[in-house]
């Protein structure tokens, strides 16, 4: 059986599969949502299937343009309203080439593409389902984005950092409150980087 990013699979790992909450499955959403636009955000680029997505692009100084959103799902692009002859994506990079554009200042671009529910590369999906728990726990007020290990810092003379160690996670720190840090080797894979 393979894992999905979907609420009934998520719900299964965080042990809710028979939960009698009524709202246990907004919850469950809320937190998907938190967890994979903060991965999104960290990264530079987006996952999640879309339809239709369009987004502004701006002149580049080479051939190709850079997507934000891939892998591209077929040939369906267009820019500006019109539908693009042939447009060529490396779904590797995100970049395409779009063949007379090259030169545009900028312009919209409208495609589908991303990741469906159950066709997360392996190690984004260990990312995602490995920080959903944090996120269920801040979403439903068990936790805070806040909460630090630090208890406390005394500077004056350069000393005392105090850690509280109530439980096995408050070392842990979290990027965007959210994804704990020791996932950003693999998220760095997927990251975008833009001059």
């Amino acid at each position: 059986m393979s894992l999905c990013w979907t609420v009934e699979d998520v719900r299964k790992h965080l042990g809710l599969a028979d939960s009698s909450d009524p709202d246990i499955d907004a919850k469950v959403e809320q937190a998907m949502i938190i967890t994979l636009s903060t991965i999104e955000r960290y990264c530079n680029r987006l996952f999640a299937y879309r339809v239709d997505h369009e987004e502004t692009v701006y002149k580049q100084y080479s051939n190709g343009w850079q997507l934000h959103l891939w892998p591209v799902d077929g040939n369906q692009i267009s820019i500006d309203g019109k539908p693009v002859s042939s447009p060529k994506v490396d779904n590797q990079t995100g970049v395409a080439w779009f063949g007379g554009y090259e030169h545009v200042e900028m312009c919209d671009v409208t495609y589908t593409g991303g990741y469906e529910p159950c066709d997360f590369p392996p190690d984004l999906l260990a990312v995602l389902v490995g920080s959903i728990t944090h996120a269920f726990e801040i979403t439903s007020g068990g936790a805070s984005a806040s909460d630090s290990p630090i208890s406390k810092v005394t500077i004056p003379d350069v000393g005392t950092v105090t850690y509280d160690v109530k439980s096995s996670n408050s070392l842990i720190s979290y990027i965007g409150g959210i994804i704990p840090a020791y996932y950003q080797s693999v998220l760095d894979l997927y990251r975008l980087h833009e001059c």
